[in-house]
């Protein structure tokens, strides 16, 4: 993922190999992480002509055409692909997530299946696939899945996590609580876990349970700043300015710029009656991110008061 050296050395191994189609597979590669898919399709026409059976020239196309949201054509060449017989369970996965392009929730949910079947830990499919369930409203029937998931896989972190969402979504809180905690139990790192646990204590209205669970999740994070906002949420949800306050105050020792700790802010000087402070800090997050509505109907909001 190192674009500027990737360039340097397709660069030099062009000149030491122009014809060799790896090289030339690179190539597209390198265009596809530069989002330049429009030049990178004649390299892969030109290669297809050479190769036609050649499964890394149709994985290509799949990803490019996935990217120019072309779901059907990144489908036909990502079942081309799987002739190899190679890296199966990302190409199910790849297909799976094209088929959920196309609102093709069957097809979609039988593909992410097929590439656990091959790789039970494949994270992206069992994190797709949990969102399948959701967005098609297959909430049962993905408890269920995941239920039985975890019995045959009990060591997967990300299964665990999963059965946790299904159980979320279906407002079975407690049931989620658990099973994001066997997730814990497995990797302490989690932080998606910990976020999961907040959540549902949020729900349930203990607030105080919430933000303990996201300051579990401090040492997991390469943004505290994200943990603070939240749990002033948290607490501003719950009426509690005092708290949320302090933790709005954190999340912008962290990032002075963090526009909506700033609006986080503006709010709870809003409801201790302090107008006049509440527009100052609209104003500086309207400085920072001019583009967002929502702010500057905040800030008129306010200016109304």
């Amino acid at each position: 993922n190192d674009i500027e050296h990737l360039d340097e050395a397709v660069r030099y191994a062009e000149q030491l190999f122009p014809d060799a189609s790896s090289i030339r597979l690179r190539r597209v590669h390198l265009l596809c992480a530069k989002g330049l898919y429009e030049r990178a399709l004649p390299i892969l026409k030109a290669l297809q002509r050479e190769e036609p059976d050649n499964g890394d020239v149709h994985y290509a196309f799949g990803v490019i055409y996935g990217a120019m949201s072309q779901p059907q054509q990144a489908i036909r060449h990502y079942l081309l692909a799987a002739k190899d017989k190679y890296a199966l369970d990302v190409i199910y996965g790849n297909i799976g997530d094209e088929y959920r392009n196309l609102l093709n929730d069957a097809e979609a949910i039988k593909y992410y299946k097929k590439a656990l079947a091959i790789n039970y830990k494949e994270e992206r499919s069992i994190r797709n696939l949990c969102f399948t369930y959701d967005q098609f409203n297959r909430l049962e029937e993905g408890e269920a899945f995941f239920s039985a998931f975890v019995k045959n896989h009990p060591y997967s972190c990300s299964g665990w996590y999963a059965l946790a969402l299904m159980y979320t979504f279906l407002m079975l809180y407690e049931k989620a609580i658990d099973a994001a905690e066997f997730a814990l139990a497995i990797d302490k790192t989690f932080f998606d876990a910990y976020v999961c646990i907040s959540n549902c204590y949020a729900e349930m209205h203990e607030p105080g349970k919430a933000a303990t669970a996201m300051l579990d999740a401090l040492p997991y994070t390469d943004s505290p700043e994200d943990v603070y906002y939240t749990i002033g949420t948290i607490y501003l949800d719950n009426n509690n300015i005092s708290a949320a306050i302090i933790y709005f105050q954190k999340a912008l020792d962290e990032d002075p710029y963090y526009s909506d700790a700033l609006r986080g802010m503006a709010s709870c000087c809003s409801r201790m009656g302090d107008t006049h402070t509440a527009i100052q800090y609209m104003e500086r997050a309207i400085t920072i991110m001019p583009n967002i509505p929502q702010y500057h109907f905040d800030a008129a909001h306010y200016y109304d008061q």
